[in-house]
């Protein structure tokens, strides 16, 4: 099952899965010659850059690292509520103005 068929528009189901809300599931990896952790899109394909910036660097902790990945998909999806009320609100003013035009 590819990445796209595995998101579910449900917040709590996909929060407790690691899922932001792009649809991008985040775990841990480990470095290659090391004992620190690195937090990791899956699938992985080696792009640092698509790393956020609340993620990105070594972490020793695995709490630590669990910890920020939650914060972080949490984040995500509060942005994505935030830009839906907006949207419907404008949508919304819209709809009245045309009705009284």
């Amino acid at each position: 099952m590819s990445q796209i068929e595995d998101f579910n528009p449900d917040r709590d189901e996909n929060e407790t899965k690691n899922i932001d809300a792009f649809g991008k599931k985040w775990g841990i990896g480990k470095e290659r010659f090391g004992s620190m952790l690195l937090a990791v899109p899956e699938p992985n394909i080696g792009d640092r850059t698509a790393i956020p910036k609340q993620l990105q660097g070594k972490w020793t902790g695995r709490a630590i690292l669990e910890e920020a990945i939650r914060t972080y998909v949490k984040s995500t999806w509060d942005m994505a509520d935030q830009a839906r009320v907006k949207n419907e609100r404008k949508a919304n003013v819209q709809k009245e103005q045309g009705k009284s035009a």
